[in-house]
């Protein structure tokens, strides 16, 4: 009866090891791990061009602005490239046949939003007001888009904790400040004080 019941264990135990063993093939055959750093990557430019596009924070700062975005230009195009390695173009043999090999046929989307990205950058300085402003709302388009994109590539489809991933709260910092308790002011004086002082600093000093 032992024997049987250690024969069933052992049969178990296999077929899970054989699971994690491909699981860990497969993660390895699609470089999970690679394209998520190239991912987190691609956000962080993402991210900054969207803020110099709405000149918020320290990108109020024209010179610091145009620095950045001089960084993002070549950093995007860097990124783009890279990305040819993780997604191949659609329908090769249809298109650009005088071309290399990995730049023939129809770019995947999730590397538009970056080429997008870089025409954004290379003809900011160019805009006018108007201009401008469209550009800011494509910025803001091509993050989000890739991010969307990129959770269905390489996000989580499971967390660790039923906690962290509840459904959340619309969060709105009027309606936060609102609901804080009277009384609390002075508890939060020296709160107020930081940020009186992140104001004072002067916009020429973004490194602070």
């Amino acid at each position: 009866m032992w024997g049987e019941i250690a024969a069933i264990v052992t049969a178990i135990l296999t077929v899970i090891g054989m699971g994690g063993g491909y699981y860990k093939w497969r993660k390895a055959r699609l470089r999970s791990d690679d394209v998520l750093s190239w991912s987190n990557q691609v956000i962080e430019v993402l991210q900054i061009l969207w803020l110099v596009c709405i000149g918020t924070g320290p990108f109020k700062n024209e010179e610091y602005s145009q620095e950045k975005l001089a960084e993002i230009y070549i950093r995007i195009s860097v990124l783009i490239e890279q990305g040819r390695l993780f997604f191949k173009n659609h329908r090769p043999d249809d298109y650009g046949q005088d071309k290399p090999k990995a730049y023939r046929g129809i770019r995947p989307e999730i590397l538009d939003q970056l080429v997008l990205a870089h025409q954004i950058a290379g003809v900011w300085n160019e805009a006018n007001a108007d201009g401008r402003q469209r550009l800011s709302v494509l910025a803001e388009q091509c993050v989000k888009n890739f991010v969307s994109l990129a959770q269905d590539e390489v996000g989580r489809q499971a967390v660790a904790s039923k906690y962290v991933n509840k459904e959340g709260k619309s969060v709105s910092l009027s309606r936060k400040m609102s609901e804080l308790p009277e009384g609390t002011d002075g508890k939060f004086a020296e709160h107020y004080t930081l940020i009186e002082m992140y104001k004072a600093i002067p916009l020429d000093s973004p490194s602070n």
